[in-house]
């Protein structure tokens, strides 16, 4: 007999506005189940995906073709009718999984709490006033009603599964943290000859910080005319737009270069030539993109944002400095200054990145991640 699975998520790998780490931690998870499983990927669809021509067998996209400001709102009400649909028919999976956005939330799914595992990346709070402004307290209040009424969670830090015991003592929580390809560990360093630093990731300014990037940098730059800065993934026509702008302005314009789409190989090829890593991210859950860099020996500087409490080793793989708005500027400028300027230190904490690295691979974490979903189906009693 099988069992049915479907994850749920606004996010998705292939959509070009987002593609985030956590939909790729998703989609790779959802595919190493065991053969006992019968998955499926529920997203959100959007605009040009028939025209990028990939077939993500296995994927239902939901709320229609629309553009980035539409899609939101597309998924939550396309996602509450599918939601309808499947009770009325009594055909709701055996187990559904969903990775929570508070900014596209499925609030029906809190009715169905027992078969549900809710996967939370990430908490985002206040911070949602930047991205929905007046609307932000319904969002809050939303997540908090996540962590209080779920049952069943996988987070990917433990300060999210601080927050969540907090509130739900009695909560079912598996911490199972992002991986990475192993390949990546082999990877040749080929620094170049002068100063580089990476940012490699979604596009989005103020998730990722990259306004804060940018600013520092401006500083870096004229203490150390040699260094180069390359940013590389993918982002929201508005987010690139702006990130166009700031580089076209910028007073070390001629030092910044920018990638977008960047493939696997040629994210590898960046890596490896690398001083440091940065990101200087506002909130975030993991980042896939700073383990990988530390995969390939390069050492990373990063904001106390939740996630990089677990992912970078403060001190031994990396740097990290205080998430504060008021002084984190001037802090990665220095950060980075003093990195880039200490050959010795950069290179020991390099080493100290891969051999950390490489305790996070997939196929660990998705042995891990059936076991504990195996274990939420056997231990529920539903029809």
């Amino acid at each position: 007999m099988k069992f049915r699975l479907e994850h749920w998520s606004y996010d998705h790998p292939a959509n070009p506005w987002l593609g985030g780490g956590g939909a790729y931690r998703d989609w790779t998870l959802l595919q190493a189940m065991g053969s006992q499983w019968e998955t499926r990927y529920v997203a959100a669809d959007f605009e040009g995906r028939l025209e990028r021509g990939e077939a993500w067998a296995g994927t239902e996209w939901v709320g229609g073709v629309s553009s980035p400001g539409k899609a939101r709102w597309n998924w939550v009400r396309g996602a509450a009718r599918r939601l309808r649909s499947l009770e009325e028919s009594g055909r709701l999976p055996d187990l559904l999984t969903t990775s929570t956005s508070i900014l596209a939330p499925i609030p029906g799914l809190l009715r169905h709490a027992d078969r549900t595992v809710f996967v939370m990346h990430h908490l985002v709070g206040w911070n949602a006033w930047r991205n929905v402004g007046p609307l932000a307290p319904l969002c809050v209040a939303y997540e908090k009603a996540l962590m209080r009424r779920g049952r069943h969670f996988v987070v990917v830090n433990r300060v999210v599964e601080q927050r969540i015991r907090a509130l739900q003592p009695r909560a079912r929580i598996e911490r199972i943290p992002n991986g990475i390809d192993a390949s990546l560990l082999g990877t040749t360093r080929r620094p170049e000859a002068q100063p580089l630093v990476v940012f490699l990731g979604r596009l989005d300014r103020q998730m990722k910080g990259l306004d804060r990037l940018l600013d520092s940098f401006a500083s870096l730059f004229s203490r150390l005319p040699g260094v180069r800065l390359e940013i590389a993934g993918r982002g929201s026509r508005e987010d690139l737009a702006w990130l166009r702008a700031r580089c076209a302005e910028h007073p070390a314009r001629e030092a910044i270069g920018l990638r977008t789409d960047i493939s696997e190989s040629e994210k590898a090829e960046l890596l490896s030539r690398a001083w440091v890593f940065c990101a200087p991210s506002r909130f975030e859950g993991w980042c896939i993109a700073g383990v990988e860099a530390q995969a390939c020996g390069v050492p990373v500087v990063a904001s106390t944002a939740d996630g990089f409490l677990d992912s970078v080793r403060d001190r031994e793989t990396g740097i990290l400095v205080p998430n504060d708005e008021r002084t984190i500027r001037t802090a990665l400028t220095e950060t980075l200054a003093r990195l880039l300027e200490d050959d010795g230190e950069r290179s020991k904490m390099g080493e100290s990145a891969r051999e950390w690295a490489g305790k996070h691979t997939w196929p660990a974490l998705a042995a891990q991640q059936q076991a504990f979903l195996e274990s939420v189906r056997s231990s529920t009693d539903l029809p």
